[in-house]
């Protein structure tokens, strides 16, 4: 039994048990697996039960069982018998012949029935240390692997991750739901729950909220840099081009822990230790040409910075790349 995944152009075998191992029996072509809605889990047939697979952790749990997880005594080899998983994955609905799954003569009718069986609070295949602990089944979640011991963090959800060394920045999606090592609510002081903002990482220490709301990011051991956007800032011009509407580079100091302002748009980026190259839109900055050809029409003019410049030094200004 296989997945396929048109976002990634990969077909990942699901039939397997937790080891990887495919299970005994082969699987049901018909009538089929079903999915959750996001497509991590999958329930599917393999004569004569029925299982559900995790397609984030790789675990496996046979489902038609008894609470004290012995499986199910009934043939269920014939094409009518299979799985129902709910959209979230927290519950499977499963149809089958067994008679013991209710403890002795808990079934004694004879007849194919239907099953509902919910998350093992026990959680025998240690899964929950593995999930964002918000009671919802629907994030992308930063896990920080150590390398020399194998040992896992988990960590806040994410969206786009950069990692350098010990050092890891990512943009975690605002949500009124949290916990406590990963709050709730607005994390870059504006009203809404609806920014990435930047948040950093070092080692296998907390999160820190950077409190820039951001389209990308990029880290180095030193310096992180990031696009801030300027209407989920707080509708903020950050490049004195008279408008909030552009993505506009700042670059975050680790050791000084403060942000600077470039004030320069830009739709890329990325880093070298503490050095950060660009390309900045020339609509975008709203100024004069920045590569001397006397118009504004060009898409996009590349720029690059040195972050250890002194703060109080005049910026130069017009065309051509720039020690900073």
């Amino acid at each position: 039994m296989f997945v396929i995944d048109r976002l990634r152009g990969v077909n990942e075998r699901v039939s397997v048990a937790t080891d990887g191992t495919q299970l005994f029996g082969g699987s049901f072509v018909q009538p089929g697996p079903t999915l959750s809605a996001d497509g991590r889990f999958v329930v599917f047939k393999t004569p004569p039960q029925t299982w559900v697979h995790d397609r984030v952790t790789g675990t496996t749990e046979l489902v038609d069982r008894a609470d004290d997880g012995t499986p199910g005594d009934g043939d269920d080899s014939n094409g009518y018998n299979r799985g129902w998983i709910s959209g979230d994955g927290r519950t499977v609905a499963f149809t089958t012949i067994s008679t013991n799954l209710l403890g002795p003569g808990g079934d004694a009718n004879g007849q194919l029935d239907v099953y509902v069986r919910g998350i093992d609070t026990t959680d025998p295949l240690l899964v929950d240390p593995l999930l964002f602990p918000d009671g919802a089944l629907d994030d992308t979640v930063l896990e920080i692997v150590n390398a020399a011991t194998g040992a896992v963090t988990t960590g806040c959800p994410a969206g786009d991750v950069t990692v350098a060394g010990s050092t890891a920045a990512y943009l975690r999606p605002e949500s009124s739901v949290g916990t406590g090592a990963c709050p709730a609510g607005s994390l870059n002081g504006d009203l809404d729950v609806t920014d990435e903002v930047v948040q950093l990482v070092q080692g296998v220490g907390p999160t820190v909220n950077l409190g820039r709301a951001a389209t990308a990011v990029v880290a180095s051991t030193t310096r992180v840099a990031a696009l801030v956007s300027e209407p989920a800032q707080g509708a903020s011009i950050l490049n004195g081009d008279g408008d909030a509407l552009d993505q506009v580079l700042q670059v975050y100091s680790i050791a000084g822990a403060a942000w600077s302002n470039v004030g320069y748009a830009a739709d890329a980026l990325a880093i070298a230790g503490d050095h950060v190259a660009f390309i900045t839109p020339e609509t975008a900055q709203g100024g004069p040409s920045l590569n001397g050809d006397a118009d504004h029409r060009r898409p996009r003019r590349p720029g690059v910075r040195r972050r250890d410049r002194d703060p109080h030094q005049p910026r130069p200004r017009g065309g051509g790349a720039r020690a900073r």
